[in-house]
């Protein structure tokens, strides 16, 4: 400290501190539009409630400011600060540093995803505040809060079997919605949708890859949902056109599986790039094909 004498009776001596000693204050304000909190290390400040902090001469002061939901930092003034990042104040003097913080519109995001596994079917997602049209416009940002309600419909050759959605559910949002009607998603979070559809018809053996010799029996098997009808047609392809038709009209199955035994002709021509084919003898949209080829040999 600096002892100063004077010719003053009443206070013959001053004595001041030097820069760097005793004690001074600290002060932080806040400023603009938007909302938030300055925090200090050493702890002292927390603004929000503490604004104002002693701290001894010379301490360096690290202020860190985190924007509210809905708000952004946008920068400091004061105390030898500025830009967004923290700020460092040395303490030689009482100071006052402004954080200001700027509204600005916040939102979530809603992905939806129709699946894309070969054994997927295929169908659309509509929202209500409009925004989601997938498979073509399958990301949409929303306000927080916004109740968005999700709509299914199948093509023709699917069936859709339900949602699965990230977070927890409620009737407002997340999990996985009961059953296969509409459902709504509260926009609290970035939201991920899964619309689950399945094929009608879905050919399981041969479904690639498989060799089978010609004047042998192969058993053709496949799965179906219940709307698909009674009676299927099965057709043989090469490279992708129709070789033969292997049965016009058998029975679908029983409980969603049906099975047909094809007794391979002796005159079938060979090769390497065969598939199944099976249709709905009464909707020519409930069908499917072998996911890859299979071989024919002698």
């Amino acid at each position: 400290m600096m002892i100063i004498t004077s010719n003053d009776p009443f206070t013959p001596t001053l004595i001041a501190p030097l820069s760097g000693s005793g004690s001074y204050a600290l002060s932080v304000l806040k400023t603009g539009t938007g909302a938030g909190t300055v925090s200090s290390n050493p702890t002292g400040i927390s603004c929000g409630s503490d604004c104002t902090e002693a701290y001894a001469g010379g301490s360096s002061v690290v202020l860190t400011a985190t924007a509210s939901f809905g708000s952004v930092f946008s920068g400091w003034s004061g105390g030898g600060c500025s830009g967004t990042g923290t700020c460092t104040v040395a303490l030689n003097a009482d100071t006052e540093v402004t954080a200001a913080f700027t509204s600005a519109p916040q939102t979530y995001t809603l992905t939806v995803s129709t699946g894309t596994s070969s054994t997927t079917g295929s169908g659309t997602v509509t929202s209500v505040p409009a925004g989601i049209s997938c498979p073509a416009d399958c990301v949409e940002a929303y306000a927080p809060n916004t109740a968005v309600t999700l709509t299914a419909t199948p093509d023709l050759s699917s069936v859709f079997t339900g949602w699965v959605i990230s977070g927890g559910w409620s009737s407002l949002g997340g999990g996985t919605c009961p059953g296969t009607g509409s459902c709504t998603v509260s926009m609290t979070s970035d939201k991920t949708v899964l619309a689950q559809f399945a094929r009608r018809f879905v050919v399981t053996s041969p479904n690639g890859g498989e060799t089978m010799r010609k004047g042998s029996t192969f058993t053709i098997t496949w799965t179906y949902d219940a709307s698909a009808g009674s009676f299927v047609k099965i057709e043989l392809l090469k490279g992708g056109v129709l070789n033969r038709t292997i049965a016009s009209s058998a029975p679908i199955g029983s409980g969603g599986s049906g099975a047909y035994t094809w007794n391979i002709p002796k005159n079938q021509g060979t090769g390497s790039n065969f598939q199944i084919r099976i249709t709905s003898t009464s909707n020519s949209a409930f069908t499917d094909t072998s996911d890859g080829y299979f071989s024919i040999t002698k």
